[in-house]
Formats: structure tokens, C-alpha cells, sequence
């Protein structure tokens, strides 16, 4: 086994949307071992639907930021790698968030050796286009998120090789989150992509981890750093 895909949870759960605004937290709970995170949220406007995210009182990486500015909608990737994750459950917590209509996907993965991180990441925002695609360049095997943005009035499937996590349906708009179907795709272009119904307004963001190996003397480092924050 290389990098593969752990667990995925929505926030909220079901098919509902958060209005809340301020800090909103849930809980992630972890299948494996977890060597990354990826957070994405998709929400309405063209504001940030958060100021930021942590993952068990560890401030993540704003990795990407998609705008579909004619539809009004925004896709945010959050990243948290090349560090020790924390293992069993932990809260996730969406710093600042705004009233906009949003939801949160949180994935986690794991790999064979000692880490992951983010090899390559892409945003597009277009108005034209039957297949909403986001390629990005990797040079060893990942596994991939995604999440996009539209102007339909009704959740869309996944494109080829992408499996959908979550959507969400807020009347004239609907977004969804994936993930790449495969784990430890090999090096090269990979094709994140939502299969649309018509041609329409869309943004997407996505990003790919990457297994790499960390220096032992880095390694130990970060597992007292670790320690200090339990």
C-alpha cells in the first residue's frame, strides 16, 4: 500500500447546509493511521466562507481558492501535511465562518511510510463548459480531491474516475466535493472533473497528496512537537 483514502465526513451531516456564523466544529474520525488532511468547503458568494480551518487545534493550509464569480459561489481546499497528524477522533473547526449557505467534506489519508504532502494543486473558474475539469500534475502516485461549484438547480454526478463524496442543492445553485475513485493513481495529468447536465457557470478547486518520505531526525522532531500539543 502506498497513499490511499481513510475516512470522509460532512459537516453538517445530510443533505443540509450551515448558515451559522462565527467558529463551527464537528468531529473526524479517522479509519487508518492519518498521514494528510484535506477540508474543502463550498458555499454560496464570492466571499470567504471561512477564515480558516483547524484540525485537532492544528491550523491547516489554505492550499486553493476557486470563484465561479457569474454564479456566486466559492470552492476553499485546506491541506494539513508534512507534519504528525493527530491520531482517533479529533474536532474540526471552521474558524470565522460567514452566513452564507456552506458545508464542509474532511478526508483523510494514509500511507505506507512516514508521510504525505500536497504534490500539485490547481483552481479554474470558467463560464463555458459541459465537463467542469481541474488537472493536476503529479510526478509520483496520489490520491486526489476536488470540489466544485455550479449554476444548476440540482446536484450532478462525478466525471470519469472521480467517486462524488457530497453534494448540495440550495435551489438555483449546487456544489459538490469528490475524490479521485483510485488510490496511488500513477505520476502524471490527473482529471478532477464533475459530469454537468448542460453547459454553465462552474469554478472548481482540487489538490493531490503525495507520499514522500520524511528524515528521521525531521521525523523525531515532529513527534515531540506532537506530544507537546496532547
Amino acid at each position: 500500500m502506498a497513499i490511499a483514502h481513510d475516512a470522509v465526513t460532512r459537516f453538517p451531516t445530510g443533505t443540509t447546509s450551515d448558515t451559522t456564523t462565527g467558529d463551527r466544529t464537528f468531529t473526524h474520525t479517522p479509519t487508518g493511521t492519518p498521514k494528510g488532511v484535506v477540508v474543502i468547503v463550498c458555499g454560496t458568494g464570492n466571499a470567504s466562507l471561512v477564515t480558516g480551518v483547524l484540525y485537532g487545534n492544528i491550523a491547516m493550509t489554505l492550499i486553493q481558492t476557486a470563484d465561479d464569480t457569474t454564479e456566486a459561489g466559492r470552492v476553499q481546499i485546506y491541506t494539513l501535511t508534512e507534519t504528525v497528524v493527530p491520531t482517533g477522533a479529533q474536532t474540526v473547526t471552521l474558524v470565522g465562518c460567514i452566513a452564507a449557505a456552506k458545508y464542509a467534506t474532511c478526508c483523510t489519508v494514509t500511507t505506507a511510510t512516514t508521510g504525505s504532502k500536497v504534490n500539485a494543486s490547481n483552481a479554474v473558474n470558467t463560464t463555458v463548459s459541459t465537463t467542469p475539469l481541474v488537472n493536476v500534475t503529479t510526478t509520483a502516485a496520489t490520491c486526489g480531491y476536488s470540489g466544485f461549484h455550479h449554476g444548476l438547480a440540482a446536484p450532478t454526478t462525478a466525471g470519469t474516475g472521480n467517486t462524488l463524496l457530497f453534494s448540495m442543492d440550495y435551489g438555483a445553485l449546487s456544489s459538490q466535493t469528490h475524490r479521485r475513485t483510485a488510490n496511488a493513481e500513477a505520476s502524471g495529468t490527473i482529471a478532477h472533473q464533475t459530469a454537468v447536465i448542460a453547459s454553465d457557470d462552474w469554478c472548481g478547486a482540487a489538490v493531490n497528496l503525495e507520499e514522500y518520505t520524511i528524515p528521521p531526525t525531521i521525523l523525531i522532531a515532529e513527534v515531540n512537537m506532537a506530544r507537546e500539543r496532547t
